[in-house]
């Protein structure tokens, strides 16, 4: 999203809303507190991307306007992209010859980047990694644009830690990112518990919020959640009611469009 329209969406939302914290909505929901006249709203941003610090964070700043940002701790650590951004970058230096090759090779289309992407996320763990090892093997001279480092980079630990607390939550996403319901038992376990700790290690503070990486969930990957976090949001498009499920809460996806984006918060629900 463009910077510009970013501010403008903020302003908009801090003009309709009481922006509150996520953990602060959660907690007059608990106690069941009247809601605020114009509504309570909490904003948050996944992956834990370098331009969140060096664009958002500011407005968020200047605009006195709390939000949770959810992080990779392993990623952060490895100064390592998110695995889709890597093969997206990396699938428009393929020619078509490449694309051929790979497509004959895994046994799928590949069409446009966006349907690439998303057939790789279908993967088990050891075939995306197999996926990703040939695109590799095909890009051996890649190497990212400024734009793509503007667009992908992570925050490092020292952009979490110069965010104010008081106003920026930082919340688990998992050590490395992967799709969990293709995790086995002690891998899921592990993504999910040693994140939070390493998290509260090096922030020495509580992180008591989780996100699900893509959104991609099921039982057992929220039962895996509910013993180490005290709730966890998705990707299903919803407003929060009263009846949520502290583990599957729904959110609203913002847009660059302030007239969807305000369709989106407040068109009629079933």
């Amino acid at each position: 999203m463009p910077a510009r329209e970013f501010e403008r969406l903020l302003v908009w939302l801090k003009l309709n809303f009481h922006v509150v914290s996520l953990g602060a909505l959660l907690e007059s929901m608990r106690e069941q507190r009247p809601q605020h006249p114009r509504g309570e709203l909490a904003l948050t941003f996944d992956d834990g991307l370098r331009n969140q610090f060096k664009l958002a964070y500011p407005l968020l700043q200047r605009l006195e306007m709390p939000a949770t940002m959810f992080v990779c701790p392993g990623l952060v650590d490895r100064k390592e992209w998110l695995w889709n951004h890597g093969m997206r970058a990396r699938w428009r230096r393929l020619d078509k010859d490449a694309r051929d090759r790979l497509a004959h090779e895994l046994g799928t289309g590949m069409d446009n980047e966006n349907s690439w992407i998303e057939w790789m996320k279908s993967l088990h763990i050891a075939d995306r990694e197999r996926a990703c090892e040939l695109v590799r093997q095909e890009t051996p001279s890649f190497r990212a644009s400024p734009l793509e480092q503007d667009a992908y980079d992570m925050m490092g630990w020292d952009d979490i830690m110069a965010m104010d607390a008081a106003l920026v939550t930082v919340g688990s996403h998992t050590l490395n990112h992967p799709i969990l319901p293709h995790l086995d038992d002690e891998s899921l376990e592990a993504e999910l518990r040693d994140s939070r700790a390493e998290l509260e290690e090096r922030l020495q503070r509580a992180v008591p919020l989780f996100c699900y990486p893509n959104g991609s969930t099921d039982m057992r990957v929220r039962d895996c959640a509910s013993r180490h976090y005290e709730a966890a949001v998705s990707t299903m498009e919803d407003l929060v009611g009263d009846d949520v499920d502290p583990w599957n809460i729904p959110r609203i996806p913002a847009s660059p469009d302030l007239a969807l984006c305000a369709w989106r918060l407040h068109r009629p629900q079933s």
